[in-house]
This record gives structure tokens, C-alpha cells and sequence, in this order.
């Protein structure tokens, strides 16, 4: 992928842009799961789902995303 830049971008707006689906208190930290569309460069705006780790005087830490499917 030539554009990992703009993946990156979208991937941190992602939460910014869509609301929380979900938020669960875990041993590692506070798991939250948001859901929907992500920018990308050809428009089609896919719905992704992401899971982010909140750990206590750390910025936001990407765990995953993939194709939502529902």
C-alpha cells in the first residue's frame, strides 16, 4: 500500500468520527470498541469496526480493526 499514511489517519479518526459501541472494564485497561464508516481515498467509506485499549495515563492504543459485519 503506497497511501499507509492515509490508512493511519483514517484509522485514528475513526473514534473521533463514530460513536462507541462499547466499553468494558478489562484487567488491561479500558476496552472500547467503536463502529462505522472509515474515510478512504476512492469514497466508499466502508463500515470497520476498531477495538482501542485505554490504559490509565497513556494515549489510545489501536488493538484491532476489520470489517464490521453487521
Amino acid at each position: 500500500m503506497t497511501r499507509w499514511q492515509d490508512l493511519g489517519a483514517a484509522l485514528r479518526d475513526h473514534p473521533v468520527n463514530n460513536p462507541i459501541e462499547s466499553e468494558q472494564k478489562t484487567e488491561f485497561g479500558q476496552k472500547v470498541t467503536v463502529q462505522c464508516q472509515i474515510s478512504t481515498p476512492d469514497g466508499s467509506n466502508p463500515c470497520i469496526r476498531t477495538v482501542w485499549m485505554v490504559e490509565a495515563e497513556t494515549s489510545p492504543r489501536l488493538v484491532t480493526a476489520y470489517p464490521a459485519t453487521e
